[in-house]
């Protein structure tokens, strides 16, 4: 009996620690939910560039002019791209294939078609670069992404380029 009474004198100065250690923790945590919530992180650019080069990969796979250029072409089934998804009013794309004279040949385009337009000014603005958002345009523009790139037709021997442009104004 004697162990535990000698063992009592200790148990009030580990209480205080511990509450002290508690405060310390919970002041930790509010600091960084503070420091979480006050950062705004802006997602929009990067998903405008995957949603562009996943288009140009799954063209650029076994290439086929004239299954692209058909009437019958659905880039949606073809390249698994969820209908729900870009008819969402949140994404946009549009793809043209461009010959060796410079002639641009349509091939799709679906989602928020308002974001084309958004996008052309931007474009304009900023010149050919491949990133059309920066941080300091409003908060409401869509982030664009313009992707110009090669692929290779090896049934007809010829090289195309391809303009694909991604938008994303997802929240």
């Amino acid at each position: 009996m004697s162990f535990f009474k000698a063992n009592k004198a200790g148990e009030r100065y580990i209480s205080f620690w511990m509450f002290v250690v508690w405060i310390v923790i919970g002041l930790g945590m509010v600091y960084g939910m503070i420091v979480l919530y006050q950062t705004y992180i802006d997602t929009r650019s990067s998903e405008a560039e995957i949603f562009a080069l996943r288009i140009f990969d799954c063209l650029n796979d076994n290439f086929n002019y004239n299954q692209v250029v058909s009437n019958n072409f659905d880039i949606s089934r073809q390249c698994g791209i969820d209908k729900n998804i870009h008819n969402s009013s949140v994404f946009y794309f549009n793809v043209y294939l461009i010959d060796n004279a410079g002639n641009e040949k349509f091939i799709a385009e679906d989602g928020a078609t308002s974001f084309k337009v958004d996008c052309e000014i931007q474009l304009a603005n900023q010149g050919d670069n491949s990133l059309l958002q920066t941080k300091n345009q409003q908060k409401n523009l869509p982030a664009c992404y313009l992707f110009n790139g090669q692929v290779f037709d090896e049934e007809s021997q010829k090289l195309w380029r391809i303009k694909i442009l991604g938008a994303s104004n997802q929240a």
